[in-house]
């Protein structure tokens, strides 16, 4: 693949400090490794037509384009003919509605059925070189949106909003940030980019951009996506009302004891997580959860719902059916001094109450004939455009067999 991006730096009249190729790519989110690769190519790095050094200053009027240039694609991944729903695609970046049942990259057991395979065979017919680069992998039975960078500077600048997590997805995150009442979620509203959290407003569709105006108001400014950060809101179902109905699940994880897949809750060794979440909507006898992460572990969103009591329906791994004859369990008086850490509201400091400190058995799924996979959708993407900075927002509508739990 090669892409050509073409900068004109605007360069402030009051600035006494000297803005060399370098920092101003920095300044964009380019990363040590990108510049380093960049160097590498040739005519990677140009500055009026002409090579330059990254050490090269920019003046008034400068015109610095860099050519992005891979000519392989990954290896051991078999191009094969899938279905692929692309929500949205330019330049530097693909959107994915992935269905549930669709790994996301080749295994052992899973060698031609993933979301890269389709993608290989995808860019093959475009007569396009295809290295696989996800941002934010979902699991194989989650369904939803996922990103797939198509170069490697978007990637490395997609990787970094991940890694960040600026306060949007910290486990920081203020209840300014939340809004005072639950909104309501039905397959028509989705379309209407409805968010239980503020994002900035849907753009239109951008065209690819060569061409890129760049002002910055001091030589030194460090982060061209500064303030902005790649947020996604999840959508799960689980049986029975949740209370609180909102709240921060707090609990590190780590892996279960002779387990290589199985991850639990645990306070020894454990890392960190923070979870979020938001009852959306109580139907049938279910509850529609959004869930916004604050770390990003394995399987995390379904350990911390089966933590307080509410796994998600379908979960063959953390709600199996062999459950079902369990009964309610209460919760231990050690435990019930983490409470307060493991459940807080977002209004005011958690009030423990005995439906809090009481958590229900798993149900049994056998009653769910329709859902063979847990219910949770990677349901609404907002992230700033890698290369223009420009935002982004997607939304994915509940998936048929959600749908039907609620109709």
């Amino acid at each position: 693949m090669q892409r050509t991006l073409s900068y004109f730096p605007v360069i402030p009249s009051y600035s006494n400090t000297p803005l060399t190729i370098k920092g101003y790519l920095k300044s964009r989110g380019y990363s040590a490794q990108n510049l380093k690769i960049l160097k590498q190519l040739p005519d990677g790095i140009l500055l009026n037509g002409a090579p330059a050094h990254m050490n090269a200053r920019l003046s008034l009027g400068d015109t610095l384009t860099v050519q992005i240039k891979e000519e392989a694609s990954s290896e051991n991944i078999v191009p094969v003919k899938l279905p692929l729903n692309i929500v949205y695609e330019d330049e530097d970046l693909l959107v994915v509605n992935k269905p549930a049942g669709m790994p996301i990259h080749p295994s052992q057991n899973n060698y031609d059925n993933t979301l890269a395979n389709a993608l290989a065979y995808y860019f093959q017919q475009k007569g396009e070189s295809f290295v696989f680069r996800c941002i934010g992998r979902l699991d194989r039975d989650t369904s939803g949106l996922t990103v797939i960078a198509k170069h490697f500077v978007s990637a490395g600048i997609l990787g970094d909003l991940v890694a960040e997590k600026t306060l949007r997805t910290r486990g920081d995150i203020s209840s300014s940030s939340m809004p005072n009442h639950a909104t309501t979620f039905t397959p028509e509203s989705s379309s209407n980019n409805q968010c239980l959290l503020p994002l900035p407003p849907a753009p239109e569709a951008i065209s690819p951009m060569n061409a890129i105006n760049a002002e910055i108001s001091s030589p030194m400014s460090s982060d061209f996506h500064r303030n902005q950060t790649f947020l996604r809101e999840y959508l799960a179902i689980v049986r029975g009302p949740v209370i609180p109905s909102s709240g921060t699940i707090t609990a590190p994880l780590g892996r279960k004891p002779g387990s290589i897949i199985e991850r639990c809750v645990d306070f020894e060794n454990g890392e960190p997580a923070v979870t979020h979440y938001r009852v959306v909507e109580e139907k049938n006898g279910y509850s529609l959860v959004s869930l916004i992460l604050g770390t990003g572990r394995t399987h995390q969103i379904r350990i911390h719902m089966k933590y307080i009591g509410h796994p998600l329906i379908g979960d063959y791994l953390y709600n199996p059916e062999n459950q079902q004859s369990k009964s309610i369990t209460t919760i231990s008086t050690a435990e019930k001094v983490e409470a307060n850490s493991r459940i807080s509201s977002f209004q005011e400091p958690a009030t423990i109450t005995p439906s809090v400190l009481t958590r229900q058995a798993p149900h049994s799924n056998s009653d769910i004939p329709a859902l063979t996979r847990q219910a949770l959708h990677s349901h609404r993407l907002s992230f700033p455009h890698p290369m223009t900075g420009q935002p982004l927002e997607f939304v994915a509508p509940l998936p048929e067999d959600m749908q039907k739990l609620l109709s």
